[in-house]
């Protein structure tokens, strides 16, 4: 990392909130296909433009939904988190030198 001042490493797989974390993220995916699946069960769609349109719909109105035991949506909680991690993230990141590249064949 002293290549790279001012960086920060992100959690790596196996880190100790990750195993708390994961039964509450299956939780989460269980309960956006359920409900998503069951408002679309008895409607009919002919493309599947129409069908990416009514998930995105679906997807909107839950993460609007308030919580029933705490505060807030999942969208508020959401927009917290983003910007606690974004307060760390490098203004200016153009300037940056990312890496070079030279040819190595002539194109005749």
């Amino acid at each position: 990392m002293r290549r790279w001042p001012r960086t920060a490493v992100s959690g790596s797989a196996g880190a100790p909130d990750e195993t708390r974390d994961k039964a509450k993220v299956e939780a989460g995916v269980l309960l956006v296909e359920r409900w998503i699946l069951a408002a679309l069960r008895k409607r009919k769609f002919f493309s599947l433009g129409e069908v990416n349109q009514a998930i995105q719909e679906l997807l909107v109105r839950l993460n609007d939904r308030p919580f029933r035991k705490r505060e807030g949506s999942r969208r508020s909680l959401f927009d917290r988190s983003t910007s606690r991690r974004c307060a760390l993230c490098p203004r200016n990141v153009t300037n940056r030198r990312l890496g070079t590249h030279r040819a190595t064949s002539t194109i005749t």
